[in-house]
């Protein structure tokens, strides 16, 4: 069966792309309106707010860690990508149902956690395996389904516009709930484009018994025990501070017993890339996060959110903002990656994520100094947010791509689930981390604080992370020549590799 688009790419592909916008749409929306409804919906306090927030973040970004896992030893990619789709939808459906007590809402949150750690490591790896091995569309093709990514989070800024407009938060969720039912009907819609690995499908696994019990039961009861459990986490924070700790131990130190399982020198050395990129991307992402906590708060207090005298509401602006820049800048990186790439001048893979860092430091420094001439009392200028998201984005731009391809291209295959689920782990501890920081910053503050004092703490917090990340990124700036080894050495690419590959044979 012919399995190529019009466009040259697997037909497989845009069915996943279109899947995942829509999952974007739903995660993205919510994401807008969560920590507004928190705070202005049920008036609760930036400190419980924010803590409530970066649990959110950082439990949907770490369970793709279990969902990876449970896609490459019991599901396949595409069981556990209809589950978490399904997961997702119910966890949707009790958000717009709800009517009141944060229990309630909580447990539409482990729903969507849990049903986002299947979908999201699943759909990812599910890309790269339409494509042989060194096929060098892939990297164009991560970059198309990072593009319908953006569409979906642009699109989802209507779900904020519409809720804060109506005053009716429910109506919110009640559109999120709609996006991913079109998304489950456009993977069911292109099932038959995903099939040709053995991987793909259902594992013997899952029909087998442990302990005299079948693992589709065992399977049903860990989700049914998982669910309270989230539910217990955002209840007690102090709990989840030692849980945060402790799990990103037991990652880093997976990774690590992984590299020294595995005896390839191929295999070890992506792995230890990838170590590398997770350690520095958590510092990475409790910046990147702070897009859907922070800055949605702070553009709400601080700025005056009137474009061409059109009112446009804070959670709205920071998905629409960062979306359309990336629609705009994603295609014409690609041009340009590609225009390089012909005269051997494309910077290579770890230069690409030190300029994210750089350039990630620099947009907080244009929010930090816009809130700081917001200190007199007079509303800071839209515009000049408008600039730090444009800076922002090209950040989001050079980084994003280079996270979805880094383990299709350098995983093992039989751990490439795990790999990937450890790359969202990063995200997972950033997110905890920028929700802390939100807390942090509006712990002193009353409800209801003046402008000036608001203006005061962003541009506190702002210039404090633009500086903390300048450092980071000079201190990956030395690791940068040993990554290139490693990428060259994970690649296959050095005449050592060659030469022992072939003596192998």
């Amino acid at each position: 069966m012919d399995n190529k688009g019009q466009v040259g790419y697997p037909r497989g592909m845009f069915f996943l792309a279109g899947t995942e916008m829509w999952e974007r749409f739903s995660y993205y929306g919510i994401m807008s309106v969560l920590i507004l409804y928190l705070t202005k919906g049920l008036g609760i306090d930036d400190a419980q707010a924010g803590l409530i927030v970066g649990t959110y973040i950082s439990f949907t970004w770490m369970s793709p860690v279990l969902g990876g896992w449970l896609a490459d030893n019991l599901l396949g990619q595409v069981n556990a990508i209809k589950l978490g789709g399904l997961g997702i939808f119910v966890g949707n459906l009790i958000l717009a149902l709800h009517s009141d007590g944060l229990l309630t809402f909580f447990l539409g949150l482990a729903f969507i956690i849990l049903g986002t750690g299947l979908l999201k490591s699943s759909i990812s790896i599910l890309v790269g395996m339409l494509f042989e091995d060194g096929d060098p569309r892939i990297d164009r093709a991560y970059t198309i389904f990072y593009l319908f990514i953006n569409i979906g989070a642009t699109l989802s800024a209507g779900i904020n516009e519409i809720a804060e407009r109506s005053e009716n938060w429910s109506i919110g969720f009640a559109l999120a709930t709609v996006g991913m039912l079109l998304g489950l009907v456009i993977f069911l819609l292109g099932r038959r484009q995903y099939k040709g690995s053995a991987r793909i499908e259902s594992k013997a696994a899952l029909y087998e018994k442990s302990y005299g019990v079948a693992n589709k039961l065992w399977l049903a009861t860990g989700f049914l025990l998982l669910l309270p459990l989230i539910v217990f986490f955002f209840t007690t924070p102090a709990v989840t501070n030692y849980f945060m700790l402790l799990v990103s131990i037991a990652v880093i130190a997976t990774i690590v017993w992984q590299w020294k399982r595995h005896e390839s020198r191929r295999e070890r050395g992506g792995i230890l890339a990838i170590l590398v990129y997770v350690v520095y991307q958590i510092a990475y992402f409790s910046l990147y996060q702070q897009v859907s906590d922070t800055i949605i708060l702070f553009m709400d207090r601080v700025v005056d959110m009137q474009v061409a005298g059109i009112s446009i509401s804070s959670g709205a602006a920071s998905l629409l903002f960062n979306s359309l820049f990336v629609i705009v800048l994603a295609p014409l990186l690609a041009t340009l990656y590609s225009w390089l790439g012909k005269r051997d001048w494309e910077p290579s893979t770890p230069v690409k994520f030190f300029l994210a860092l750089s350039v990630m430091s620099l947009s907080f420094l244009v929010f930090g100094l816009t809130a700081q001439g917001a200190v007199t009392g007079a509303k800071a200028s839209i515009w000049l947010v408008i600039l730090g998201f444009f800076i922002f984005t090209i950040s989001d731009v050079l980084s994003g791509p280079i996270s979805l391809s880094l383990i299709a291209q350098l995983a093992p295959k039989n751990i490439s689930g795990f790999m990937m689920g450890s790359m969202f782990f990063s995200m997972a501890a950033g997110g905890y981390v920028s929700g802390l920081l939100t807390a942090w910053v509006g712990g002193d503050v009353a409800p209801g604080a003046s402008v000036e004092t608001y203006a005061q703490l962003y541009a506190t917090l702002f210039l404090y992370c633009a500086a903390a990340m300048l450092s980071v990124a000079l201190l990956y700036l030395f690791v940068v020549p040993f990554l290139k080894r490693i990428h060259h050495l994970a690649a296959g690419e050095t005449a050592e590799e060659e030469k022992q590959d072939t003596l192998l044979e």
